[in-house]
């Protein structure tokens, strides 16, 4: 006897309710951290003296973030090594010499660790202009949703002279 997983929500159509509810839940919950994702990086750029809509737009967030704590052109850079990076990583398929695979494949990820590293200094000079240290910055590029509302929220203040 087979019982599939239609017939289980056939038989308790409570579960349906269930399910959907906690779909529900879900959902708000999700709504409920963005919201206060948006907030804490909106006074992230209001402490450093920013309009803070800029953290609504993507690429000028990144650039005004990377022009708070380093250099707006290190972004660029970013932008470049990451774009190449997923250049290389699309031209990999096409190709049928494994040797050319291979060579692609090892520029590809040797330009995304690039992007990687970049991308942990920016967040490790963002801590420090704002008065937070190594861990802070570390988790600023591993968990960004809670450090962004620990910067954002807590009692950490912008120091433009400790910008490098």
């Amino acid at each position: 006897m087979s019982t599939s997983i239609l017939n289980i929500f056939a038989a308790n159509p409570w579960l349906m309710t269930v399910l959907g509810g906690a779909v529900v839940l879900l959902y708000v919950a999700v709504f409920v951290l963005m919201v206060l994702l948006i907030i804490g990086e909106w006074k992230i750029f209001k402490k450093a003296n920013r309009p803070g809509w800029h953290s609504l737009i993507p690429i000028l967030r990144e650039y005004d973030l990377y022009g708070m704590c380093w250099n707006s052109g290190k972004y660029w850079q970013f932008l470049i090594l990451s774009f190449a990076g997923g250049i290389a990583s699309y031209l990999v398929e096409g190709l049928e010499s494994p040797v050319a695979v291979l060579v692609l494949s090892l520029i590809a990820i040797v330009l995304n660790v690039l992007c990687i590293i970049i991308e942990v200094k920016m967040n490790l000079k963002l801590a420090k202009v704002f008065g937070k240290g190594t861990g802070c910055g570390i988790g600023l590029y591993l968990l960004p949703g809670i450090f962004t509302l620990v910067l954002g929220l807590g009692n950490a203040q912008y120091d433009e002279s400790k910008r490098e």
